[in-house]
């Protein structure tokens, strides 16, 4: 019998995921950008899927972005987020034990002349609040800490809201740095308010 303890990972296809998905590649796979009837075809389940995430994480659907995968989305959060922001402040905090995607994004900020802090962390994997606080300086633009740790799966203990109020105690801060999460790991085991 086979025991498969990295869930938080990757975790087997539901078959009748699997069975759509194979329809959808093997039938439907036309270009959802495209006019013609294949590309009408994969467009509807593009628009159901974005209907569907939009309901489940209470957002709006065009607040939603499709990109292949969790690292695509991690560059494009951290590098434009720095780009776009580059002209309030170049500090960047975020965690030692970040996925790998996270931390070599943040390493190639640094060489792009973009100052990180690395937050240690508990045993648990969790940061300090005071460690954050103290972190924090007028030039931080943006804080970026895993909502679920892809290794251990503890969710991190001040959670996203928490550490969104200690940026604004901050009174030198003209402007409140953006907070950013990924959450790829968190959502099959939290529940949305």
């Amino acid at each position: 019998m086979e025991v498969y303890l990295d869930n938080s990972a990757t975790t087997r296809t539901f078959p009748e995921v699997a069975e759509l998905m194979t329809k959808i590649m093997c039938e439907d796979y036309g270009n959802p950008s495209s006019l013609h009837m294949k590309g009408v075809e994969a467009e509807k389940y593009l628009r159901y899927a974005k209907e569907t995430l939009a309901r489940i994480l209470k957002v709006e659907e065009r607040e939603l972005l499709f990109t292949s995968g969790g690292t695509e989305s991690d560059n494009m959060a951290l590098i434009g987020c720095a780009l776009a922001n580059c002209r309030r402040g170049n500090h960047l905090i975020t965690t030692q034990i970040e996925h790998p995607a996270i931390l070599q994004t943040m390493r190639y900020l640094e060489s792009q002349g973009y100052r990180v802090t690395y937050l240690p962390v508990d045993p648990c994997g969790r940061i300090r609040l005071e460690d954050l606080r103290k972190a924090m300086t007028p030039e931080t633009i943006l804080v970026s800490i895993m909502h679920t740790n892809n290794e251990i799966g503890a969710p991190h203990s001040p959670g996203v809201s928490t550490i969104a109020s200690a940026m604004g105690l901050q009174p030198m801060m003209s402007f409140p740095p953006l907070s950013w999460t990924a959450s790829a790991h968190a959502l099959p085991s939290s529940r949305i308010p």
